[in-house]
């Protein structure tokens, strides 16, 4: 019965997620149906989510999260972003370097509809290097979502850090090989051959204003960073830091120049920053794992497939690839494996390394899907279609999946 309850409730998720319901309440409600079918009582089942919901991990990730994705709204509302990248342009004194670092940096800030943004920025550069649509599309896409694999700021990255119960900075260094090989492997294939246009040259004065003027810029960003990872903050204080230094930022614009002054006060930017799809989302996983972990069949039945001989990796990939790629989405793969496989881990370095080996493969797999909305938005963007984009970065990803596969089994 276990089996087929578990089944159920993932095609009732599935549909419902293809049917553009928000995966939160797709979510609840597959664990819901999976808590009765299993024999729960309608008290337990209210219990369940009334204890997620009232969880001090799930309350710090809602704070988090959604003060990322405020702060990211208004960066590129006070126009801190563009004025960021273009002082990064100066530091670099390099087209290929800053057409490498700018779709990274705009992924940064957790905007809506970022690929879209930066496609412009990519264009302006790509021309300059003399780059064909296709590489444009490719660079916007890999430069843009590499950076997710170490970046502690990512909601996806923070989750994944939550339910394995790790930390952040570990994490982020068992991923790093794979930013590493995804960064090298796409420079060589996308941009070693290109030319890069001589810049103006600049005075040690000036270049020295041109770092000043990107930490500026980047200081909303680098305080978070610094503070959570580096002195060990909580996140959503370590990102208020940050929030605050982009309204000092905003403040100090307005009253140099006036056309740095908006219509938006700071509460009503702050709220169209808000994503209540994003909060539904971590509820809905938090309540999909607290309903997994109550059903002990499937734990049993997971070590079963163990002891019979079915290999943890094998049975991670075929997961992430039927969870994340169908669904365009790495959180499938981190709210349904987690709560299943982290419970195998006998120990801290075992559970990291599951971590990293399902949030890294869900990743891929949800980079690739064709449902994946940034692909879609730079394809359009640069009239490119999806199998050209395949063509061109297939030996980037292989390898970078390659680098994955090594790490898992190094371990």
């Amino acid at each position: 019965m276990v089996i087929l309850s578990f089944l159920i409730s993932m095609v009732i998720i599935f549909y419902m997620v293809h049917k553009k319901i928000n995966i939160g309440i797709a979510l609840t409600l597959g664990a819901s149906i999976l808590l009765i079918l299993n024999g729960s009582s309608i008290t337990f089942l209210i219990m369940i989510i009334i204890n997620a919901i009232a969880n001090i991990s799930t309350i710090n990730l809602v704070l988090a999260i959604s003060l990322i994705t405020i702060l990211g709204h208004l960066m590129d509302y006070y126009k801190i972003t563009s004025r960021m990248i273009l002082s990064l342009r100066s530091v670099l004194r390099s087209t290929k370097v800053t057409i490498l670092l700018a779709p990274a940096l705009m992924g940064m800030l957790q905007i809506s509809g970022g690929a879209l943004m930066s496609c412009p920025i990519v264009n302006s550069l790509g021309d300059e290097l003399k780059l064909d649509n296709i590489k444009k599309s490719a660079i916007n896409l890999l430069f843009r979502h590499g950076i997710y694999f170490i970046f502690p700021l990512s909601p996806a990255f923070i989750l994944a850090a939550q339910l394995a119960e790790i930390k952040m900075w570990d994490f982020m260094k068992i991923q790093f090989p794979i930013f590493f090989i995804l960064y090298l492997v796409g420079y060589f294939v996308l941009l070693r051959t290109a030319t890069s246009p001589p810049l103006k040259k600049n005075s040690l004065k000036e270049y020295i204003k041109s770092i000043v003027s990107f930490s500026y810029f980047a200081a909303p960003i680098l305080l978070s960073l610094i503070s959570a990872v580096f002195f060990g903050l909580t996140l959503y204080i370590a990102i208020l830091l940050g929030l605050t230094a982009a309204l000092i930022i905003h403040f100090i614009d307005t009253k140099i120049d006036s056309t740095y002054i908006v219509e938006d006060n700071v509460i009503t930017a702050s709220i169209k920053g808000f994503k209540p799809s994003i909060v539904l989302a971590i509820i809905g996983i938090m309540i999909f794992k607290d309903a997994v972990n109550n059903i002990d069949g499937l734990h049993e039945l997971f070590y079963s497939l163990i002891a019979s001989g079915a290999p943890v990796g094998i049975i991670i990939v075929i997961g992430t690839a039927m969870l994340s790629f169908p669904l365009a989405s790495v959180q499938p793969s981190i709210a349904i494996l987690f709560p299943l496989i982290i419970p195998l881990a006998g120990d801290y370095s075992a559970r990291l390394v599951y971590a990293m080996f399902i949030y890294s493969s869900g990743f891929i797999f949800y980079y690739i899907s064709p449902l994946h909305m940034c692909q879609v938005l730079t394809l359009e963007y640069f009239g490119v279609n999806i199998k050209q984009l395949y063509k061109t970065y297939r030996v980037i990803l292989a390898l970078t999946f390659l680098m994955i596969i090594f790490i898992y089994m190094k371990a």
